[in-house]
């Protein structure tokens, strides 16, 4: 593949906030010229020159990452023609850059001889706003008892066959004239049938009555015969 346009290209997933988009825009970023890292002092300078640059667009802001997230570029959305876009990248010594019209995206390199059709570009959105804070409330398996390692580990395992990344804390349940050692599991996703799912799973596997889950400042008991499409309603979100 030519070096200009570069594999990674091909696979960039884009965060912004998709609101009031126009039907048709570039996406031109001023980081890392030709590929090679720069410093972030020299990213944040070049960045802050090219919104300068492109005030009168109205440029708003996109992020191009990597699809596991490891590596992002943040870059600016704008309206122009292709000469001009390509104008841009090529003063801020870019290999490529992006356009969308008719939601599809098309990757073209800085100097116009080649292109791309990548698909749909709703496909490759991220919008920030869906990635909503779940916390899980797990208890031990009986009051003033702890939780054995035998027990975490069957936790986590099944913790991360559903999410890759999570964050666990150590709390303490009381309910009336009892405790019990509790895991206060967070996750921050996009679907969250998935976290209820879990929920369900952590239940049978610690044999409780019901396990916590908050989200939206929510509190929800997830137990053996809760109505999962009724749980998400009350979270303000969809069941589809």
């Amino acid at each position: 593949m030519d070096q200009k346009m570069k594999a990674e290209f091909y696979t960039t997933i884009f965060q912004l906030i998709p609101a009031c988009l126009p039907e048709s825009f570039y996406i031109v970023t001023a980081w890392n010229p030709f590929g090679e890292t720069a410093s972030l002092e020299d990213n944040l300078a070049r960045d802050a020159q090219m919104e300068s640059e492109l005030q009168s667009r109205e440029p708003f802001r996109v992020i191009g990452m990597s699809p596991d997230e490891k590596h992002g570029e943040p870059g600016w959305g704008f309206v122009a023609s292709e000469v001009e876009a390509l104008e841009l990248a090529i003063k801020y010594e870019q290999d490529a850059i992006f356009h969308i019209g008719d939601n599809q995206l098309t990757l073209i390199s800085a100097d116009g001889t080649e292109r791309a059709q990548l698909g749909l570009w709703s496909e490759r959105v991220h919008d920030p706003r869906k990635r909503i804070l779940f916390s899980i409330y797990l208890g031990s398996r009986s009051p003033a008892t702890s939780l054995s390692q035998e027990e975490r580990d069957g936790i986590f395992a099944r913790i991360a066959e559903v999410f890759p990344s999570f964050t666990v804390l150590e709390g303490s349940g009381h309910f009336r004239h009892d405790s019990e050692q509790t895991l206060v599991i967070q996750v921050a996703t996009e679907n969250p049938k998935l976290v209820l799912q879990l929920a369900h799973e952590l239940r049978s596997y610690m044999t409780q009555e019901g396990v916590g889950v908050l989200c939206n400042g929510v509190y929800q008991r997830v137990r053996e015969w809760t109505d999962d499409r009724l749980i998400l309603q009350s979270w303000g979100l969809t069941s589809d």
